[in-house]
Protein backbone atom coordinates (compact mmCIF):
# COMPACT_ATOMS: atom_id res chain seq x y z
CA UNK A 1 0.00 0.00 0.00
CA UNK A 2 2.93 2.61 0.99
CA UNK A 3 4.38 1.63 -2.32
CA UNK A 4 1.38 2.23 -4.49
CA UNK A 5 0.61 5.87 -2.62
CA UNK A 6 4.28 6.46 -2.93
CA UNK A 7 4.04 6.24 -7.05
CA UNK A 8 0.66 8.09 -6.55
CA UNK A 9 2.15 11.00 -5.14
CA UNK A 10 5.25 10.56 -7.78
CA UNK A 11 2.95 10.96 -10.72
CA UNK A 12 0.95 13.92 -8.99
CA UNK A 13 4.18 15.81 -8.53
CA UNK A 14 5.11 14.85 -12.38
CA UNK A 15 1.68 16.09 -13.04
CA UNK A 16 1.98 19.31 -12.04
CA UNK A 17 5.74 19.73 -13.16
CA UNK A 18 4.47 18.41 -16.67
CA UNK A 19 1.77 20.99 -16.89
CA UNK A 20 3.51 23.86 -16.13
CA UNK A 21 6.13 22.71 -18.77
CA UNK A 22 2.99 22.22 -21.10
CA UNK A 23 2.27 25.72 -20.91
CA UNK A 24 5.67 27.22 -20.68
CA UNK A 25 6.06 25.22 -23.86
CA UNK A 26 2.67 26.01 -25.63
CA UNK A 27 3.40 29.53 -25.00
CA UNK A 28 6.91 29.25 -27.00
CA UNK A 29 5.61 27.22 -29.60
CA UNK A 30 2.82 29.49 -29.87
CA UNK A 31 5.44 32.07 -30.92
CA UNK A 32 7.26 29.97 -33.24
CA UNK A 33 4.55 28.66 -35.05
CA UNK A 34 2.88 32.22 -36.09
CA UNK A 35 4.06 31.12 -39.91
CA UNK A 36 2.52 27.95 -39.70
CA UNK A 37 -0.90 29.13 -38.08
CA UNK A 38 -1.22 31.78 -40.54
CA UNK A 39 -0.70 29.25 -43.41
CA UNK A 40 -3.49 27.19 -42.12
CA UNK A 41 -5.70 29.63 -41.56
CA UNK A 42 -5.36 31.37 -44.82
CA UNK A 43 -5.19 27.77 -46.63
CA UNK A 44 -9.30 27.47 -44.70
CA UNK A 45 -9.86 30.46 -45.77
CA UNK A 46 -8.63 30.12 -49.58
CA UNK A 47 -9.31 26.86 -50.11
CA UNK A 48 -9.64 26.74 -53.96
CA UNK A 49 -7.08 25.65 -56.45
CA UNK A 50 -5.53 28.49 -56.74
CA UNK A 51 -2.39 28.47 -58.86
CA UNK A 52 -0.07 25.39 -57.81
CA UNK A 53 3.11 26.89 -60.20
CA UNK A 54 4.54 29.34 -57.70
CA UNK A 55 5.10 29.20 -53.57
CA UNK A 56 2.86 31.38 -52.17
CA UNK A 57 3.63 33.87 -49.87
CA UNK A 58 2.50 33.60 -46.16
CA UNK A 59 2.48 36.75 -44.70
CA UNK A 60 3.39 37.98 -41.49
CA UNK A 61 4.90 41.52 -42.15
CA UNK A 62 1.91 43.08 -39.91
CA UNK A 63 2.46 40.89 -37.00
CA UNK A 64 5.92 41.27 -36.84
CA UNK A 65 5.48 45.10 -37.13
CA UNK A 66 4.00 44.95 -33.63
CA UNK A 67 7.49 44.00 -31.81
CA UNK A 68 5.04 43.93 -28.87
CA UNK A 69 4.51 40.33 -27.65
CA UNK A 70 1.38 41.39 -25.73
CA UNK A 71 0.15 43.21 -29.06
CA UNK A 72 1.10 39.99 -30.63
CA UNK A 73 -0.80 37.82 -28.69
CA UNK A 74 -3.91 39.98 -29.60
CA UNK A 75 -3.71 39.82 -33.09
CA UNK A 76 -2.92 35.93 -33.03
CA UNK A 77 -6.26 35.67 -30.79
CA UNK A 78 -8.28 38.03 -33.30
CA UNK A 79 -6.82 34.94 -36.08
CA UNK A 80 -8.57 32.55 -34.38
CA UNK A 81 -11.97 33.97 -33.31
CA UNK A 82 -12.31 35.98 -36.60
CA UNK A 83 -13.74 33.03 -37.97
CA UNK A 84 -16.23 32.45 -35.56
CA UNK A 85 -18.82 34.85 -35.89
CA UNK A 86 -22.20 34.34 -34.24
CA UNK A 87 -25.40 33.83 -36.51
CA UNK A 88 -27.14 35.99 -34.97
CA UNK A 89 -27.30 39.66 -34.35
CA UNK A 90 -26.48 41.66 -31.10
CA UNK A 91 -28.77 44.37 -29.67
CA UNK A 92 -27.18 47.09 -31.81
CA UNK A 93 -28.02 45.08 -34.92
CA UNK A 94 -24.44 43.72 -35.16
CA UNK A 95 -22.20 40.69 -35.89
CA UNK A 96 -20.08 40.59 -33.10
CA UNK A 97 -17.32 38.20 -31.18
CA UNK A 98 -15.12 39.36 -28.03
CA UNK A 99 -11.79 38.59 -26.88
CA UNK A 100 -10.18 39.00 -23.54
CA UNK A 101 -6.99 41.08 -23.70
CA UNK A 102 -4.57 43.01 -21.66
CA UNK A 103 -5.99 45.38 -19.05
CA UNK A 104 -3.59 47.78 -19.82
CA UNK A 105 -3.95 47.68 -23.33
CA UNK A 106 -4.79 51.34 -25.08
CA UNK A 107 -7.33 52.21 -28.01
CA UNK A 108 -4.29 53.21 -29.78
CA UNK A 109 -2.22 49.76 -29.41
CA UNK A 110 -5.61 48.42 -30.67
CA UNK A 111 -5.73 50.39 -34.02
CA UNK A 112 -2.20 49.06 -34.82
CA UNK A 113 -3.22 45.51 -34.49
CA UNK A 114 -6.32 45.57 -36.52
CA UNK A 115 -3.82 47.52 -39.35
CA UNK A 116 -0.99 45.19 -39.19
CA UNK A 117 -3.69 42.30 -39.18
CA UNK A 118 -5.46 43.71 -42.25
CA UNK A 119 -2.14 44.33 -43.81
CA UNK A 120 -1.41 40.84 -43.28
CA UNK A 121 -4.88 39.07 -44.26
CA UNK A 122 -6.90 40.80 -46.98
CA UNK A 123 -8.52 37.73 -47.07
CA UNK A 124 -10.27 37.78 -44.22
CA UNK A 125 -12.46 40.16 -45.39
CA UNK A 126 -15.85 40.61 -43.54
CA UNK A 127 -13.92 41.96 -40.53
CA UNK A 128 -14.81 45.53 -39.51
CA UNK A 129 -12.14 48.36 -38.97
CA UNK A 130 -14.85 49.57 -36.35
CA UNK A 131 -14.29 47.62 -32.54
CA UNK A 132 -15.50 48.41 -29.15
CA UNK A 133 -13.87 47.82 -25.88
CA UNK A 134 -15.43 46.60 -23.00
CA UNK A 135 -13.80 47.07 -19.46
CA UNK A 136 -14.55 47.30 -15.36
CA UNK A 137 -11.72 46.79 -12.91
CA UNK A 138 -10.76 43.86 -13.23
CA UNK A 139 -11.11 42.60 -16.64
CA UNK A 140 -10.75 43.98 -20.53
CA UNK A 141 -12.45 42.57 -23.77
CA UNK A 142 -12.09 43.68 -27.52
CA UNK A 143 -15.68 43.46 -29.12
CA UNK A 144 -15.13 43.05 -32.81
CA UNK A 145 -17.34 43.24 -35.63
CA UNK A 146 -18.17 41.39 -39.17
CA UNK A 147 -19.62 43.43 -42.02
CA UNK A 148 -21.38 39.89 -42.78
CA UNK A 149 -23.37 37.38 -41.54
CA UNK A 150 -22.08 33.89 -41.39
CA UNK A 151 -24.21 33.22 -44.55
CA UNK A 152 -23.02 36.08 -46.44
CA UNK A 153 -19.28 35.11 -45.74
CA UNK A 154 -19.71 31.50 -46.57
CA UNK A 155 -20.79 32.96 -50.17
CA UNK A 156 -18.61 35.05 -50.70
CA UNK A 157 -15.56 33.04 -49.58
CA UNK A 158 -16.99 30.65 -52.22
CA UNK A 159 -16.94 33.34 -55.27
CA UNK A 160 -13.57 34.76 -53.94
CA UNK A 161 -12.18 31.27 -54.32
CA UNK A 162 -13.39 30.61 -57.92
CA UNK A 163 -12.22 34.08 -59.09
CA UNK A 164 -8.66 33.47 -57.85
CA UNK A 165 -8.63 30.45 -59.71
CA UNK A 166 -9.58 31.99 -62.46
CA UNK A 167 -7.62 34.97 -62.81
CA UNK A 168 -4.40 32.77 -61.78
CA UNK A 169 -5.23 29.55 -64.08
CA UNK A 170 -3.06 30.44 -67.07
CA UNK A 171 -0.40 32.70 -65.30
CA UNK A 172 3.04 31.46 -67.24
CA UNK A 173 4.84 29.26 -65.38
CA UNK A 174 8.94 30.28 -64.72
CA UNK A 175 7.90 33.73 -65.11
CA UNK A 176 11.08 35.71 -63.01
CA UNK A 177 9.45 37.78 -60.09
CA UNK A 178 9.46 41.13 -62.15
CA UNK A 179 6.91 38.96 -65.00
CA UNK A 180 5.15 37.87 -62.26
CA UNK A 181 3.97 41.00 -60.52
CA UNK A 182 3.44 42.76 -64.35
CA UNK A 183 1.85 39.89 -65.54
CA UNK A 184 -0.98 40.12 -62.05
CA UNK A 185 -1.17 44.13 -62.42
CA UNK A 186 -2.16 44.21 -66.12
CA UNK A 187 -4.39 41.72 -65.67
CA UNK A 188 -5.58 43.08 -62.82
CA UNK A 189 -6.32 46.96 -63.95
CA UNK A 190 -7.97 45.76 -67.20
CA UNK A 191 -10.48 43.61 -65.07
CA UNK A 192 -11.17 46.18 -62.54
CA UNK A 193 -12.53 49.56 -62.37
CA UNK A 194 -12.56 52.37 -59.75
CA UNK A 195 -15.84 52.95 -58.12
CA UNK A 196 -16.92 56.58 -58.17
CA UNK A 197 -19.43 56.91 -55.31
CA UNK A 198 -19.81 59.55 -52.78
CA UNK A 199 -19.02 59.11 -49.38
CA UNK A 200 -22.64 58.32 -48.21
CA UNK A 201 -23.14 55.87 -51.02
CA UNK A 202 -19.63 53.82 -50.81
CA UNK A 203 -20.13 49.81 -50.10
CA UNK A 204 -18.83 47.88 -47.96
CA UNK A 205 -17.25 45.45 -51.02
CA UNK A 206 -15.96 48.93 -52.34
CA UNK A 207 -12.57 48.06 -49.70
CA UNK A 208 -12.62 44.55 -49.72
CA UNK A 209 -11.41 41.92 -52.11
CA UNK A 210 -15.07 40.81 -52.88
CA UNK A 211 -15.37 43.98 -54.75
CA UNK A 212 -11.97 43.77 -56.32
CA UNK A 213 -11.97 40.03 -57.57
CA UNK A 214 -16.04 39.26 -57.67
CA UNK A 215 -17.61 42.60 -58.49
CA UNK A 216 -14.58 44.10 -59.81
CA UNK A 217 -15.44 47.38 -58.71
CA UNK A 218 -13.67 48.80 -55.62
CA UNK A 219 -11.65 51.78 -54.46
CA UNK A 220 -8.43 52.37 -53.75
CA UNK A 221 -8.13 50.16 -50.21
CA UNK A 222 -9.48 47.36 -52.70
CA UNK A 223 -7.14 47.82 -55.32
CA UNK A 224 -4.33 47.40 -52.50
CA UNK A 225 -5.67 44.18 -51.09
CA UNK A 226 -6.51 42.34 -53.96
CA UNK A 227 -2.90 43.13 -55.44
CA UNK A 228 -1.41 41.79 -52.27
CA UNK A 229 -4.10 38.56 -52.39
CA UNK A 230 -2.50 38.17 -56.12
CA UNK A 231 1.28 39.00 -55.73
CA UNK A 232 1.45 36.41 -52.56
CA UNK A 233 -0.40 33.86 -54.03
CA UNK A 234 2.69 33.68 -57.00
CA UNK A 235 5.85 33.42 -55.00
CA UNK A 236 6.06 37.99 -54.18
CA UNK A 237 6.13 39.49 -51.29
CA UNK A 238 3.95 42.63 -51.05
CA UNK A 239 2.76 44.72 -48.20
CA UNK A 240 0.12 47.67 -48.15
CA UNK A 241 1.22 51.19 -47.59
CA UNK A 242 -1.52 53.87 -46.11
CA UNK A 243 -1.43 57.66 -47.00
CA UNK A 244 -2.89 60.52 -49.04
CA UNK A 245 -2.20 61.26 -52.95
CA UNK A 246 -5.10 63.97 -54.01
CA UNK A 247 -5.67 65.30 -50.96
CA UNK A 248 -7.64 62.52 -50.11
CA UNK A 249 -6.53 59.08 -47.92
CA UNK A 250 -5.03 56.64 -49.72
CA UNK A 251 -3.72 53.15 -50.31
CA UNK A 252 -1.21 50.99 -52.50
CA UNK A 253 1.02 48.61 -52.24
CA UNK A 254 5.39 47.83 -51.38
CA UNK A 255 6.46 45.40 -53.47
CA UNK A 256 9.67 43.28 -53.03
CA UNK A 257 10.88 42.57 -56.31
CA UNK A 258 14.79 40.66 -56.42
CA UNK A 259 15.33 41.64 -52.47
CA UNK A 260 14.41 45.35 -53.23
CA UNK A 261 11.23 47.03 -52.53
CA UNK A 262 9.37 49.65 -55.00
CA UNK A 263 5.93 51.30 -54.71
CA UNK A 264 3.09 49.95 -56.94
CA UNK A 265 -0.31 52.42 -57.01
CA UNK A 266 -2.45 49.93 -59.22
CA UNK A 267 -5.42 52.16 -58.60
CA UNK A 268 -4.34 55.22 -60.18
CA UNK A 269 -2.79 52.80 -63.20
CA UNK A 270 -6.18 51.61 -63.49
CA UNK A 271 -7.86 54.99 -63.35
CA UNK A 272 -6.30 56.63 -65.79
CA UNK A 273 -7.96 55.88 -69.45
CA UNK A 274 -5.09 56.86 -71.34
CA UNK A 275 -3.56 53.13 -71.75
CA UNK A 276 -0.51 55.30 -72.63
CA UNK A 277 -0.25 55.86 -68.46
CA UNK A 278 -1.27 52.20 -67.62
CA UNK A 279 2.18 51.83 -66.07
CA UNK A 280 3.13 55.18 -64.40
CA UNK A 281 2.89 53.99 -61.23
CA UNK A 282 4.93 50.58 -61.63
CA UNK A 283 8.02 50.56 -59.30
CA UNK A 284 8.34 53.67 -58.50
CA UNK A 285 11.07 54.78 -55.95
CA UNK A 286 10.88 56.77 -52.77
CA UNK A 287 11.21 60.02 -54.43
CA UNK A 288 9.18 59.87 -57.20
CA UNK A 289 6.05 58.17 -55.26
CA UNK A 290 6.21 61.50 -53.85
CA UNK A 291 6.31 63.65 -55.71
CA UNK A 292 2.26 63.15 -55.79
CA UNK A 293 1.92 61.04 -52.60
CA UNK A 294 2.40 61.61 -49.19
CA UNK A 295 3.05 58.35 -46.37
CA UNK A 296 1.36 58.36 -43.23
CA UNK A 297 3.44 58.51 -40.25
CA UNK A 298 3.23 56.45 -36.95
CA UNK A 299 1.86 53.87 -39.05
CA UNK A 300 3.48 50.75 -37.68
CA UNK A 301 3.37 48.86 -41.11
CA UNK A 302 4.74 51.58 -43.16
CA UNK A 303 6.95 52.53 -40.21
CA UNK A 304 8.79 48.64 -40.16
CA UNK A 305 8.73 48.85 -44.01
CA UNK A 306 11.75 52.12 -43.74
CA UNK A 307 10.66 53.37 -47.00
CA UNK A 308 13.32 55.66 -47.11
CA UNK A 309 15.11 52.42 -48.41
CA UNK A 310 13.01 52.25 -51.61
CA UNK A 311 15.77 53.69 -53.72
CA UNK A 312 16.03 50.78 -56.46
CA UNK A 313 14.65 52.14 -59.78
CA UNK A 314 16.17 48.55 -61.33
CA UNK A 315 12.73 47.49 -61.94
CA UNK A 316 10.73 50.38 -62.59
CA UNK A 317 8.65 49.47 -65.82
CA UNK A 318 10.15 52.23 -68.31
CA UNK A 319 13.59 51.34 -66.71
CA UNK A 320 12.90 47.49 -68.01
CA UNK A 321 10.42 48.50 -71.16
CA UNK A 322 11.40 51.74 -72.76
CA UNK A 323 13.84 52.37 -75.54
CA UNK A 324 16.36 54.55 -73.54
CA UNK A 325 17.32 57.74 -76.11
CA UNK A 326 21.02 58.21 -76.83
CA UNK A 327 22.96 58.93 -79.20
CA UNK A 328 20.82 59.27 -82.61
CA UNK A 329 22.05 56.18 -84.46
CA UNK A 330 22.18 53.69 -81.70
CA UNK A 331 18.61 55.01 -80.70
CA UNK A 332 17.45 54.28 -84.06
CA UNK A 333 18.63 50.89 -83.59
CA UNK A 334 17.41 50.17 -80.40
CA UNK A 335 13.66 51.47 -81.61
CA UNK A 336 13.98 48.89 -84.25
CA UNK A 337 14.60 46.52 -82.24
CA UNK A 338 11.68 47.60 -79.87
CA UNK A 339 9.39 47.76 -82.48
CA UNK A 340 9.70 44.32 -83.25
CA UNK A 341 9.00 43.51 -80.04
CA UNK A 342 6.11 45.05 -79.75
CA UNK A 343 4.58 44.32 -83.55
CA UNK A 344 4.98 40.61 -82.26
CA UNK A 345 3.03 41.00 -79.35
CA UNK A 346 0.65 43.13 -81.35
CA UNK A 347 0.92 45.88 -78.44
CA UNK A 348 0.26 49.77 -79.62
CA UNK A 349 2.66 51.78 -76.86
CA UNK A 350 6.22 52.40 -77.45
CA UNK A 351 8.25 54.34 -74.87
CA UNK A 352 11.31 56.56 -75.11
CA UNK A 353 12.96 57.21 -71.18
CA UNK A 354 15.32 60.40 -71.66
CA UNK A 355 17.44 61.94 -69.12
CA UNK A 356 15.54 65.31 -68.21
CA UNK A 357 12.48 66.87 -69.88
CA UNK A 358 14.58 69.13 -71.64
CA UNK A 359 15.60 66.03 -73.97
CA UNK A 360 11.89 65.51 -74.44
CA UNK A 361 10.89 68.90 -75.41
CA UNK A 362 13.99 69.33 -78.33
CA UNK A 363 12.42 65.64 -79.20
CA UNK A 364 9.14 66.60 -79.80
CA UNK A 365 10.30 69.07 -81.99
CA UNK A 366 11.45 66.55 -85.10
CA UNK A 367 8.92 63.88 -83.74
CA UNK A 368 6.59 63.54 -86.23
CA UNK A 369 9.32 62.89 -89.09
CA UNK A 370 11.23 60.91 -87.16
CA UNK A 371 9.13 58.47 -86.59
CA UNK A 372 7.48 58.40 -89.61
CA UNK A 373 11.04 57.82 -91.20
CA UNK A 374 11.36 54.89 -88.19
CA UNK A 375 8.04 53.07 -88.83
CA UNK A 376 8.43 53.48 -92.83
CA UNK A 377 12.08 51.65 -92.67
CA UNK A 378 10.36 49.30 -90.15
CA UNK A 379 7.30 48.43 -92.46
CA UNK A 380 10.23 47.67 -95.51
CA UNK A 381 11.17 44.44 -93.52
CA UNK A 382 8.14 43.23 -91.58
CA UNK A 383 5.20 41.52 -92.40
CA UNK A 384 3.04 43.27 -89.92
CA UNK A 385 3.14 46.52 -90.92
CA UNK A 386 2.49 50.12 -89.08
CA UNK A 387 0.30 53.24 -90.64
CA UNK A 388 2.22 56.12 -90.50
CA UNK A 389 -0.55 58.33 -91.91
CA UNK A 390 -2.52 58.69 -88.85
CA UNK A 391 -1.70 61.62 -86.62
CA UNK A 392 0.57 60.51 -83.51
CA UNK A 393 -1.12 60.18 -80.06
CA UNK A 394 1.44 60.68 -77.17
CA UNK A 395 1.93 61.40 -73.82
CA UNK A 396 4.44 62.53 -71.46
CA UNK A 397 5.22 61.39 -67.96
CA UNK A 398 7.36 64.39 -66.39
CA UNK A 399 7.67 62.53 -63.29
CA UNK A 400 9.49 60.14 -65.04
CA UNK A 401 10.91 61.82 -68.30
CA UNK A 402 9.29 59.61 -70.34
CA UNK A 403 7.45 60.07 -73.43
CA UNK A 404 4.88 57.39 -74.51
CA UNK A 405 3.64 56.96 -78.05
CA UNK A 406 0.52 55.18 -79.35
CA UNK A 407 0.67 53.21 -82.64
CA UNK A 408 -1.31 51.66 -84.92
CA UNK A 409 -1.19 48.87 -87.52
CA UNK A 410 -2.31 48.94 -91.03
CA UNK A 411 -3.43 45.17 -91.01
CA UNK A 412 -3.56 42.49 -87.65
CA UNK A 413 -2.07 39.18 -87.62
Amino acid sequence: MKIIKIILLFLCVCNLNLKSTFVIFAQTLDKRSIFLQQQKIRDKYLHGKISQKYKKIIPIFGYNSLKNPLLQDIYNEILKTAEYIPDFKNINNNYTNEININIGTTTDQITQILRAFENDHPEIFWLSKHYQIISSNSYKKLRIFSEYSPTEIYKFKKEINQALDSFLNDIPEKLTEYQRELWIHDKFINSCKYNIRTYSQKLTTDSNIYGALVLKKCVCEGYAKAMKLLLNSVGINSEIIIGYSKSELHAWNAVKIDGKFYHLDSTWDSNINNKLRNHDYFNLDNSTILKDHAIMSFDCVNDNLNLKTFTSSKYNYFNVEAVKFSSWKIFENNIIKKLNNIASSHDECIHILFKNNKEIENFLKNMSNFIYFILETFNSNSEIKFDIHKSISYNISLNQNVLSIKLSYYRRQ
